[in-house]
């Protein structure tokens, strides 16, 4: 019957089996006898949830072995794959391909090989291969490897005698990587490092998967001059807000012989109407904590004044409203001083402001500008400012002048 079908339909062949059928499209089909199909031209094979695209294909339905030859596209869930050859067999769901170049579309992650070989349905292994997340023709960092194992079963990528590409420079040599296509809980890379202050550190991150819209971070560090800090990173994103709340604590410092925390969190809320919220909040218990753990405690970037050796740090907080002609909101910003013999700005508490735009006729516009500010700081004067700026104006112009 498919021999039939394919004498009476040159472009159409099909071959039925118990499980899937395997299907022919091509601008010439011919049917070879005993289950050999030969089609040229445009071919795309179908099986399942599987594409195969080249110029000519060779199938073999006793050996359920295809042979595609010239530019050839293989498209199955989550992977694009094209070669000049490949040999596949559709339902074993095995195949060896020539010079592969490949794609994951989700993770976005490509790179080419020498070859490939499918070893099961989603599994998959390159020789001479690079991997790469990243676009352009010197990616800012690159995997090359000997053999690359990538797993969309359970989303890893293993990779043997590999060396990291950094903008084209080979900067490191691994003789066994591994990776996660997609994120999950597990522990991350730990981080080392050393201060006169501080001595040697070690910190061993662990990563949790809560949802697809909350994680969370947390670290051990271990300092051999301080003792232990337990670290915290929660993150969480929603349609209307989103934020990062960040925390370090370390018990009975043995430097200070107190306990030692800061915390930082950011917040951006969208109240609709026009109305939004948001929170920058940073505190630290002590004045030397940036300078001594900026660089390892993990969110010391994240502080407005800046890390190391800053003045102050800052926290601001309000409510704004905006419109196609007002823009208003209601502002607290305050500031922590953290350098000896040093002053903050002046903490506003709170700021209040409106301003406003409108046009007046078809030449004239209203424009309105107010704000409130009680100052306050902890040496010098403190005191109240009202500022009202209302314009009245009209615009003219012609083609002489202005």
């Amino acid at each position: 019957m498919a021999l039939l079908a394919a004498l009476l339909s040159p472009g159409l062949a099909w071959a039925t089996t118990v499980e899937k059928p395997v299907t022919l499209y091509a601008d010439q089909v011919n049917g070879m006898g005993s289950g050999h199909w030969t089609a040229k031209g445009n071919v795309e094979v179908l099986y399942g949830d599987r594409r195969v695209y080249a110029d000519t294909v060779h199938y073999d339905q006793a050996k359920d072995e295809i042979l595609a030859d010239g530019h050839v596209r293989m498209v199955s869930p989550g992977m694009v794959t094209a070669a000049p050859q490949a040999t596949i067999h559709l339902k074993a769901n095995e195949g060896i391909v020539v010079h592969p170049r490949y794609l994951l579309e989700a993770e976005q992650g490509h790179g080419h090989a020498e070859s490939g070989r499918e070893l099961s349905k989603g599994h998959y292994q390159l020789n001479e291969a690079c991997y790469t997340t990243c676009h352009g023709k010197v990616p800012a960092w690159q995997l090359w490897s000997s053999q690359i194992d990538l797993n969309q079963n359970d989303n890893y990528v293993t990779t043997k005698n590999t060396t990291l590409n950094v903008s084209g420079v080979p900067v490191f040599w691994m003789p066994y990587f591994s990776f996660p296509l997609k994120r999950h809980s597990g522990f991350l890379a730990p981080g080392v490092g050393s201060s006169t202050v501080n001595g040697f550190y070690l910190g061993i991150p662990y990563y949790f998967d809560i949802s697809r819209n909350l994680d969370d971070t947390f670290t051990l560090n271990y300092f051999t001059r301080r003792g232990v800090m337990l670290q915290n990173e929660f993150r969480y994103l929603e349609p209307n807000y989103s934020g990062k709340l960040f925390l370090d604590l370390l018990p009975s410092d043995q430097l200070t012989h107190k306990n030692v925390w800061a915390l930082s969190w950011q917040h951006n809320q969208n109240l609709g109407d026009g109305f939004s919220f948001n929170v920058n909040y940073n505190r630290v218990s002590y004045k030397n904590f940036l300078s001594d753990f900026g660089s390892t405690a993990g969110f010391g970037s994240s502080f407005i004044g800046g890390i190391g050796n800053a003045p102050y740090i800052t926290s601001t907080g309000g409510i704004y409203y905006n419109n196609a002609h007002i823009s208003a909101g209601a502002v607290l910003q305050g500031y922590q001083e953290l350098a000896p013999d040093s002053s903050a700005p002046y903490a506003q508490l709170p700021r209040i402001y409106a301003d406003g735009y409108w046009r007046v006729g078809r030449s004239g516009y209203f424009n309105w500008h107010s704000s409130f500010n009680y100052f306050s700081a902890s040496t010098g004067p403190i005191g109240q400012r009202l500022d009202l700026t209302p314009t009245l104006g009209w615009r003219f112009s012609r083609g002489w002048g202005f």
